[in-house]
């Protein structure tokens, strides 16, 4: 009988020590993960302060200016896409874009580019889903679009400048 308690008694020692083993490495990874997190917290937090970017001028578009806003916080970019004006050939395209569920209708392309003007990454606004600002009287005045979208903080760091396109008829041929 004591052979029997001394295999139970020795098993129990080597699961004991597994058991803390298992704990100790579960705490020292939790550990390294809240070390990492805390330090990605700190390095991305200056990304989160609003950043405005450069008004473009866009003639064929009966000089419209475009205005961008942008802030990198919880995984993604957030904007803030403004068109000052109301450009006869946007309210055309928009007229046009009905409800346009799948993406291929109307729309602006956001282009990010680096310090060396290689693009970086680009966001598409479908016409349908911007709002449409007015003035007193009812009149549209301008257009914006308030969203967000997935960009890794690393990329949205290295952006430098950006672009505006569109797929629709300007007024100039």
């Amino acid at each position: 009988m004591g052979a029997v308690r001394g295999f139970f008694l020795g098993a129990l020692k080597i699961a004991v020590v597994i058991v803390l083993a298992v704990v100790l490495l579960v705490a020292l990874g939790w550990g390294g993960y809240s070390l990492y997190e805390g330090w990605d917290a700190a390095k991305n937090a200056p990304l989160g302060k609003t950043r405005t970017w450069p008004e473009l001028v866009i003639h064929p578009l009966g000089n419209a200016k475009f205005k961008l806003s942008t802030a990198w916080r919880d995984g993604g970019l957030h904007y803030q896409f403004t068109v000052d004006s109301y450009p006869p050939a946007v309210d055309a395209a928009w007229r046009g874009a009905g409800s346009d569920v799948l993406g291929g209708g109307p729309k602006f392309t956001l282009t990010f580019l680096d310090q060396q003007g290689f693009k970086l990454f680009e966001h598409e606004v479908p016409l349908n889903r911007l709002t449409h600002a007015v003035d007193q009287s009812g009149k549209a005045v301008g257009m914006s679009a308030k969203d967000q979208t997935y960009v890794t903080a690393d990329t949205y760091r290295r952006a430098a400048s950006w672009e505006v396109t569109w797929n629709f008829r300007s007024s100039d041929p």
